[in-house]
């Protein structure tokens, strides 16, 4: 916005939002295996592929991910007090949220997402110890993870 002066008064004023999602930094992938020891949870979702050795694997979500958001604020105040003498005043706002969170491609039989054992736990859950259906108390023990059948 160009200045605004009205008589003695001027002001600039400065107004910009942003929001933006990072594509996945990093991904959480399993090597194939020819052979299944037990069989477990049917699941849908993984993406077969082959790593830089040319082994095929499962490449099963994004490890990193972030969503940030900024908000910015300038405001720019004078007074001419003489044609020689002016009061300014300057007022700035910036803010920064950003939340790096890992996602899992895998989906049950009902196409409910199923959860990384391993994410960690989301401040509200872990105020109520709980998060991911995970036991986060100091001593708590942790539920075994669940076997996952590919393809």
């Amino acid at each position: 916005m160009p200045l605004s002066r009205n008589g003695a008064i001027s002001w600039w004023v400065n107004l910009s939002h942003l929001d933006s999602t990072s594509q996945p930094l990093t991904f959480a992938t399993r090597l194939v295996n020819a052979t299944v020891a037990t069989p477990g949870v049917p699941v849908t979702g993984a993406v077969l592929d082959a790593n830089n050795a040319g082994q095929p694997w499962w490449v099963v979500g994004t490890g990193t991910q972030y969503h940030s958001r900024q908000d910015h604020l300038k405001i720019k105040l004078a007074y001419d007090l003489t044609p020689a003498w002016r009061a300014s005043y300057l007022f700035g706002l910036w803010r920064n949220r950003s939340d790096g969170d890992s996602q899992s491609y895998l989906r049950d039989a009902a196409r409910a997402p199923l959860p990384y054992p391993h994410r960690p736990a989301r401040r509200a859950a872990a105020a109520h110890g709980v998060a991911d259906g995970h036991d986060v108390r100091p001593g708590a023990r942790r539920k075994p993870a669940r076997r996952l059948r590919f393809g």
